[in-house]
């Protein structure tokens, strides 16, 4: 290759070694050093998310259990310490007995009233949250609550308001206190002259039973009531009782002082169903009930989940406890059957 031609191929080969270190310099300088550890930038998407408010639902100040009670309201029975002060009062259940106090601040319906309401539990007051008017859920119409009794009268009071009467009955006395109303007859008016004759008198009372009087706590308190006086005591009563007729002709259970059957009972082809309510003690009605049945001469056959079954020769009652709820009493079932021997069960 002759001299001048090797010098330009030189140069030529200098001129693009110049021009693509000068690319290659300016392509390095477009990018941007990395950093370490650097973090991927958030998305559009993620960046609207985090944008937006989460809602939170609105709190309120109502508890999260109520309970329903119904009853008549009355003046509070506890005039000092815990549970007493302004604004305090009883719900009476069906049979007069406490169901509760409360603390009401305002709109109060006038004393003796029959209600139904939710109330949040506390002790040793309870408090209104809400009415149940008829006809919402949870209102409970008041019962018709009757009761009646057949028996030697065995003591006897009376003055021109109202009368005291004890019937004795398989060993049981029951004091019954008849006041104002009268309904189907009167009364004898020679019980009391009987009785201080020694002369031997039986009387079948039947009657409405109400909370009882301060002037005689412990008698069952009736209205709406008649007296008659009868051969035998035999179950011929507006309201049949469970048990049966023994050999002194008398119906063979009697409910203890402070329980009452509630309405009519229902009755079938196989067995005979009465609801009963004994206040505050209907929360173990087996239990509120087995000394009655064992003094009427009843045999505890045992229990079985929330039943307990009672035996007198081949007879059974059935006592079943309520759910707890108002208005869902405690049941006494006697089936129409008698049982195959007078064993247990």
């Amino acid at each position: 290759m002759r001299p001048q031609t090797r010098a330009a191929a030189i140069v030529l080969v200098a001129l693009i070694a110049i021009v693509l270190g000068a690319a290659l310099l300016y392509a390095a300088r477009a990018v941007p050093p990395a950093t370490a550890n650097a973090s991927p930038s958030p998305t559009a998407t993620a960046t609207a998310a985090t944008s937006t408010p989460v809602a939170t639902p609105a709190k309120t100040n109502s508890p999260a259990t109520t309970i329903v009670t119904c009853g008549t309201v009355v003046v509070n029975s506890v005039t000092s310490g815990q549970g007493s002060g302004p604004n305090t009062y009883e719900l009476l259940s069906p049979t007069g007995i406490n169901a509760g106090r409360f603390f009401w601040d305002s709109g109060q319906p006038a004393l003796g009233t029959y209600i139904c309401a939710r109330f949040i539990p506390g002790a040793p007051l309870v408090a209104f949250d809400s009415l149940i008017r008829p006809g919402e859920g949870g209102y409970v119409a008041q019962p018709t609550v009757a009761t009646d009794s057949c028996g030697s009268v065995t003591a006897y009071a009376a003055d021109g308001a109202h009368m005291l009467v004890t019937l004795t009955a398989g060993g049981v006395a029951t004091q019954y206190n008849l006041q104002y109303q009268f309904i189907g007859g009167t009364a004898p008016t020679d019980i009391g002259a009987m009785l201080s004759a020694g002369t031997s008198q039986q009387l079948l009372i039947t009657g409405r039973q109400v909370p009882p009087d301060s002037g005689s706590p412990n008698a069952i308190n009736l209205r709406d009531y008649n007296v008659a006086r009868v051969a035998a005591c035999t179950p011929t009563s507006s309201v049949p009782r469970p048990g049966f007729v023994d050999s002194t002709g008398r119906i063979s259970f009697t409910l203890p002082l402070g329980c009452a059957y509630i309405g009519q009972p229902v009755v079938d082809s196989d067995q005979a169903m009465w609801s009963f309510d004994c206040g505050a003690a209907s929360r173990d009605a087996r239990g509120t009930l087995a000394p009655a049945l064992t003094q009427q001469g009843w045999t505890s056959c045992g229990a079985v989940t929330a039943t307990a079954t009672w035996a007198n020769g081949t007879h059974r009652l059935i006592i079943a406890e309520g759910s707890g709820s108002f208005g869902e009493y405690p049941k006494l079932t006697q089936p129409a059957r008698p049982a195959a021997s007078s064993s247990c069960p």
